[in-house]
């Protein structure tokens, strides 16, 4: 039966994104594909290490500090093969989303002991899910593709059934992985971690966090190191963080949190970018939005909750819950300043909890 559910998950996103197969460069791909020199194979290899994602030294003061050698690497080949030719581009990214939304049914069968027709369901949720429009019809998606796949990847990896250094040096690579794909892959082993924590009793031990803890340092510092500064941007990039006020910029980035999780609920109104005054600032305490808000903390309080207090015993709903906020908090600017208002791209890896816990709600 596995055999035969594989493929056809993996055949349903490419019949739903098969239309996008024709698509041009667009918007963001021009500086990262078309005008990068790291991309068109006028630079040298050893310079994807020393750039960013446009093609800029990483410690240049404009750059943007976006470090995803990965994701690079896998456009030059591109382009190194079959030339700025978009179909290819494309063809890359629908085959990746593929992976993913097929991988989630062996996770869900494998490391989670969920019934395998939940892991059809959240299989076909995420597939469909309008959400990942942009990740995965624009081609600089393939940064949220590549790092989902890997994270995933890394998660099956660490909940093997032996806690030999072998099989956790595996998932830590497969971290690094993520983390060379998109920025946000630097929470993997944090996820890792985490979950085996609560849900694996006979994996507690002062090796395995040791371990862990130490390469998340490593990883950290590395990134810190690279950079050499943090990232400067425009005001019409991310107006909140311009602001003076204290106040209207946490109001203002909580409900950005909270825009974004009505977007995973309710996908109406999507745009492939949001900038300048797209989301208004937040200056009041008596600006309605502040609802939104409080509804977020209070769910988000609520999750909490379950995971730690009342639903220990169900791996599957603490899986849904740390791949629902920790890859999000990246791009929430309450620890770094980023370079958009909104992005539907980095709900990508987020929206695997998502679905999740709309299939585990359904179920009951």
């Amino acid at each position: 039966m596995v055999a035969l559910e594989i493929p056809i998950l993996f055949i349903c996103p490419i019949i739903l994104y098969l239309n996008s197969i024709t698509g041009d460069f667009v918007h963001d791909d021009i500086p990262a594909i078309v005008k990068n020199p790291d991309v068109l194979g006028y630079s040298g290899f050893s310079n994807l290490l020393k750039s960013d994602f446009w093609g800029v030294d990483i410690q240049d003061f404009r750059s943007h500090k976006s470090f995803r050698p990965l994701t690079i690497v896998t456009f030059r080949l591109t382009a190194a093969i079959f030339g700025l030719r978009p179909v290819w581009y494309h063809g890359c990214n629908i085959l990746l989303h593929s992976c993913v939304s097929a991988y989630l049914y062996k996770i869900a069968v494998s490391n989670l002991k969920m019934d395998k027709r939940d892991g059809i369901i959240w299989s076909l949720l995420y597939c469909c899910h309008p959400v990942h429009t942009e990740a995965v019809s624009g081609i600089v998606g393939r940064a949220d593709l590549l790092c989902a796949i890997f994270m995933l990847v890394s998660f099956s990896s660490a909940q093997q059934s032996t806690n030999t250094f072998k099989s956790i040096a595996g998932s830590i690579l497969l971290c690094w992985l993520a983390l060379m794909s998109k920025e946000i892959g630097i929470m993997c082993i944090i996820i890792n971690t985490t979950f085996t924590l609560i849900n694996n009793r006979k994996r507690r031990n002062l090796k395995y966090i040791a371990i862990n803890f130490g390469a998340f340092l490593l990883m950290v510092l590395a990134r810190l190191a690279l950079n050499k500064n943090l990232p400067t941007f425009i005001d019409q990039d991310n107006p909140a963080s311009h602001e003076k006020s204290l106040s209207t910029r946490l109001m203002t980035y909580i409900y950005l949190g909270a825009f974004n999780f009505h977007t995973l609920i309710c996908p109406d109104n999507l745009s492939y970018d949001w900038q300048m005054g797209s989301i208004p600032l937040i200056q009041t305490v008596s600006d309605e939005r502040n609802f939104y808000s409080i509804a977020l903390l209070l769910i988000i309080t609520g999750l909490a909750i379950k995971i730690f207090m009342k639903d220990v015993s169900n791996p599957a709903t603490v899986f849904a819950i740390l791949f629902l906020i920790l890859p999000f908090l990246p791009a929430s600017n309450l620890f770094l300043q980023v370079g958009f208002v909104m992005a539907e791209r980095i709900l990508y890896v987020p929206s695997v909890g998502f679905c999740l816990i709309i299939t585990i709600g359904a179920r009951h």
